[in-house]
């Protein structure tokens, strides 16, 4: 029986997978002893200033940063099957983060604890998750189900104004076809494609977030590592200061330091920046009497932290939805949201995210490009963070670099 199970291992590859895996392995340690020994037999050719320093702390240090990075690698790899695992942690991971320093101001007012103080924070978030609960989401929910029923309507409404702008407007243009279904076609696109294209993507997402909703699993988890991260903080991270090698903690302290100021900068900072501009697109489009207004409101405060790609996401919809009830109200959407995002850019982002991220606009368009094509809606959201964060290890590289290879540089 062991010889047939033997057998089939090898009839389906998991030997030689295995085997591989053990040699990569080797391989590696392999590489990071000659590299080792080579350091050392070539520093007695030469003098005492010019040698290499390459103590077996560095030799510690780099075996755990390619062990490290073996294990990432593999977590990558299995993505798919590990990420939902993950998801409570990281989200959990997250919001701690992000309300770090409400836990500090609690407890710099109120003299309390560190446990007391998170203690308030969750049952201030328990009031207002009741009372959103019961006066916004059922308006939300209702503004779903008259869009998903509103949609063809929409769809054919809209084709009928941009028919009758065609024929008033373009119909005597030479190279333009004279009927606008014919533009249509040229794209490969028609009433019945667009609307179905529309109801599976809403399906698509009502789809994903019931998943999620359902998902008791999280639902639990989520407050109770959010919790613990929370109160337990200071411990957390005197553990992973205690972890870090004495002969790297001069290069990897400096360096989180940095690292903290950007994600701070811009997580917290883009909260503050997306519900400003979800509150004051809600209340616009309430008072230009828009429909779907709350369900809008929403939307364009989520879609806000894409920089660039956000405003238009959330400013279209509405300005589509508007035009179907009259030109000039979509037009006074417009100027609504024109305004809304001007006074984002030039007060409220500059005061409150300021320039902590530190990336050329060029810079910013190109993560997007990359973070979109590789993990869609959410490349969007993490793709500008991961870009700071990217430059700032570049930077730390580069300097060390310079200190410790000035001939080179």
């Amino acid at each position: 029986m062991e010889i047939e199970t033997l057998l089939d291992m090898l009839d389906t590859g998991l030997f030689a997978s295995f085997l591989s895996k053990i040699l990569l392995i080797s391989i590696l340690i392999f590489i990071l002893t000659a590299i080792y020994y080579l350091i050392h037999i070539g520093n007695r050719h030469l003098d005492p200033g010019k040698r290499l320093l390459f103590t077996s702390d560095h030799f510690k240090a780099l075996l755990l940063f390619s062990l490290g990075f073996t294990l990432m690698f593999w977590l990558y790899l299995r993505r798919h099957a590990i990420l939902p695992m993950l998801t409570p942690f990281i989200v959990s991971a997250i919001i701690a983060y992000a309300f770090s320093p409400v836990i500090k101001w609690i407890m710099k007012i109120t003299k309390l604890s560190r446990a007391w103080a998170v203690l308030v924070l969750f049952l201030s978030g328990i009031f207002l998750s009741f009372v959103l609960f019961y006066t916004l989401l059922p308006n939300v929910a209702e503004e779903l189900r008259r869009l998903g029923e509103r949609l063809p309507e929409f769809s054919m409404a809209l084709y009928h104004r941009f028919e009758a702008w065609y024929q008033n407007t373009l119909m005597g243009v030479d190279f333009l076809p004279e009927h606008p279904q014919e533009i249509l076609e040229f794209f490969n696109l028609n009433l019945s494609t667009i609307t179905n294209f529309l109801f599976q993507t809403m399906g698509n997402i009502a789809t994903q977030f019931g998943t999620f909703l359902s998902s008791l699993v999280y639902i639990v988890t989520i407050p109770v590592l959010t919790f613990y991260f929370m109160k337990d903080e200071e411990k957390i991270g005197a553990f992973i200061k205690g972890s870090v090698p004495i002969c790297l903690q001069s290069w990897v302290f400096p360096l989180s330091r940095q690292v903290d100021k950007v994600l701070s900068g811009f997580i917290r900072g883009q909260l503050l920046v997306a519900l400003f501009v979800g509150v004051a697109s809600g209340i616009s489009l309430i008072v230009l009497q828009v429909e779907f207004a709350i369900l809008i409101g929403i939307i364009a405060g989520i879609t806000n932290v894409i920089p660039y790609l956000g405003p238009i996401m959330g400013g279209v919809p509405a300005a589509v939805i508007a035009f179907l009830d009259s030109p000039m109200k979509a037009l006074w959407v417009v100027i609504a949201f024109v305004v809304i995002q001007q006074t984002e850019s030039s007060v409220v982002s500059p005061r409150i995210v300021g320039q902590r991220v530190g990336l050329h606009p060029t810079m910013i368009i190109l993560a997007l490009l990359v973070g979109g094509s590789l993990w869609g809606f959410v490349g969007l959201l993490i793709a500008v963070p991961l870009a700071a964060i990217l430059k700032v290890f570049i930077a730390a590289a580069i300097r060390w670099s310079k200190h410790r290879l000035p001939e080179i540089f």
